[in-house]
């Protein structure tokens, strides 16, 4: 279903819809092929994701999830706003290098924002790290996971972690090529994932520094943690 510049997939057994591209059907494929930005049907650099949506039989959809590489691309995006019928979000943000803040419904069930960063609802798991957010970050105490991908070709340089920390998710720091240093990584950390894709265009290798003084590469820290999975 085409609506207002947007593509969604129907379920007309649940009368819901996913957000597919935000950038109409074949706008996604552009960059791979001339390098050029998709178009930015944003306003004002606001994208809204509309909570219900009317196909031209009059029939209504409930909008509740955003699936993986919608807003991808979108380059002059500055702030996404999701409402509470939401709930369900694969990662979706790369390249949109000028997105600087997430607004969250205060009564979606399954996130919220903390100062323009994405959170589960319960703050415990950081999911999306906008791209051009400030470049030094201090992980909030309570978080227990750092999402898949969650600060993904972002501009950042600086991430402090909390002790409540036990898993970074794979790829999470993933063509974060300005990343230096990773900080106050607690050693009760459960498992690191694979942070690297190997066939990924930058080199990410800051230094990350555990909460007992060690000093460890993200290679070494992804593979002495790994080893504790349970």
């Amino acid at each position: 279903m085409n609506y207002k510049g947007l593509k969604l997939q129907e379920d007309q057994a649940r009368k819901d819809a996913m957000l597919v591209y935000a950038d109409g059907i074949f706008g996604k494929c552009s960059p791979y092929y001339n390098n050029s930005p998709v178009q930015d049907i944003s306003e004002d650099g606001v994208f809204n994701v509309p909570e219900f949506i009317v196909d031209n039989c009059g029939i209504g959809y409930k909008v509740v999830s955003i699936s993986l590489g919608a807003f991808d691309c979108m380059r002059n995006i500055q702030e996404i706003y999701i409402p509470k019928s939401v709930n369900s979000i694969k990662w979706c943000f790369w390249e949109c290098y000028n997105l600087q803040r997430f607004v969250v419904d205060p009564a979606n069930e399954k996130y919220c924002d903390i100062d323009g960063v994405l959170y589960s609802k319960n703050k415990r798991e950081l999911i999306a790290y906008p791209n051009a957010k400030g470049e030094e970050y201090r992980v909030p105490n309570g978080v227990r996971s750092i999402g898949n991908c969650a600060f993904k070709s972002t501009k950042i340089t600086r991430i402090t972690m909390p002790g409540s920390l036990r898993k970074i998710g794979v790829n999470a720091f993933y063509g974060c090529k300005h990343l230096r240093e990773i900080l106050d990584i607690p050693t009760e950390i459960i498992v690191v994932e694979d942070t690297i894709n190997p066939n990924g265009n930058h080199i990410v290798s800051p230094s990350c520094h555990m909460s007992n003084g060690e000093t460890l590469s993200l290679s070494e820290l992804a593979k002495i943690y790994s080893r504790k999975k349970p």
